[in-house]
């Protein structure tokens, strides 16, 4: 068998054939719309990572900002010059502030911080029922000795006004009270609902009694964890009815009289006190432990001064109706004799 010689710069049969210009100008770009490919999808896990840690460390920040209940700046709630009815104003102040400034939480989105809170729900739901029962005993008041019963305004705002209610409910039981107040303004003067007031402060003094029972009940229960919910409901719960009760003791119009004015003074301290009580986190730990403080029993505490606060005005109170029926009695008697 005889082999072929082949000639200098003839190919070979078993040669490769040379690269192209063609094929030499898309190899290295090839290359670098891979290395490119690469770059970019680490470019976007990098901003994700980025974007998902941002959003780990703001939205609990986020949450603590939604968290406010409105507790700093309680004289200014009520517009003296807008009102004519001192307690409406105060009863609509409260409400509008929630829904208006602060954000129903009832309402909020899913997604949305304030969705996720515990204590500023239980705060507003406490809030809206303490406001509408206060409304509902000025309607009943407005109803004793009329011939046309209950106002209807008032009766209106007591039954949209409640811890269930939504923004729109809130809106129009505020509107109630505006309503209610014109009406007062055309006739040249607040409504003497005031002549009344024990039973205003009575009402004032049984919110001090309920939060004093629920947190006696948490506190005699075993086994509660240092950080729990029904600590922090129970909390402000009984911090939303002492703004309440701080806002309508402020706006009811006693009588000038020194003792009554000092014992005033000492119910909205101590109620003010309770209203401002506001830790970051809600700790239940033992009353006799060194390491976990116990906001329910500080908060218990703020209350039994509050209550008897407010017991000690409403004997000053009575004491002073009890004068006024005697003075009143001897007065209408004197009148018949001399008849």
């Amino acid at each position: 068998m005889t082999l072929a010689l082949k000639r200098s710069g003839e190919p070979s049969g078993i040669e490769a054939p040379y690269a192209s210009d063609r094929d030499l100008s898309h190899r290295p770009r090839d290359r670098k719309s891979a290395f490119r490919l690469f770059e970019n999808a680490g470019r976007r896990r990098l901003w994700l990572g980025l974007a998902a840690l941002l959003g780990a460390l703001l939205y609990p920040a986020m949450m603590v900002v939604s968290s406010q209940v409105g507790d700093r700046n309680l004289s200014g709630i009520v517009d003296k010059t807008r009102w004519t009815s001192q307690w409406a104003g105060a009863a609509a102040g409260l409400i509008e502030r929630q829904y208006s400034d602060l954000g129903w939480t009832p309402d909020a989105h899913w997604l949305s911080p304030a969705a996720h809170l515990t204590a500023k729900p239980a705060f507003q739901q406490a809030l809206s029922s303490a406001v509408g029962d206060y409304i509902g005993l000025m309607a009943d008041m407005s109803g004793e000795g009329s011939a046309e019963g209950p106002d209807r305004d008032l009766v209106a705002a007591s039954r949209l006004i409640s811890a269930s209610s939504s923004v729109a409910q809130l809106h129009a039981g505020r509107q109630a009270l505006v309503s209610y107040d014109r009406r007062q303004r055309r006739v040249g003067g607040a409504q003497r609902l005031g002549d009344e007031q024990a039973r205003q402060v009575e009402m004032i003094r049984t919110w001090a009694l309920e939060g004093k029972r629920d947190i006696a009940r948490l506190t005699e229960s075993s086994g509660s964890a240092v950080v729990s919910r029904d600590a922090t409901i129970a909390v402000y719960t009984a911090k939303a009815r002492a703004q309440a009760a701080y806002v309508f003791l402020e706006a009811m119009e006693i009588a000038q009289d020194p003792k009554l004015i000092r014992d005033r003074r000492i119910a909205l301290d101590a109620w003010r006190d309770a209203a401002r009580f506001r830790p970051l986190f809600v700790l239940n730990g033992s009353r006799e432990g060194s390491v976990w403080g116990n906001h329910v029993v500080s908060m218990g505490f703020l209350l039994v001064e509050a209550e008897a606060a407010t017991a000690d005005l409403l004997a000053s109170l009575r004491s002073r109706e009890g004068e006024a029926m005697v003075v009143s009695s001897a007065e209408t008697s004197f009148d018949t004799a001399v008849n």
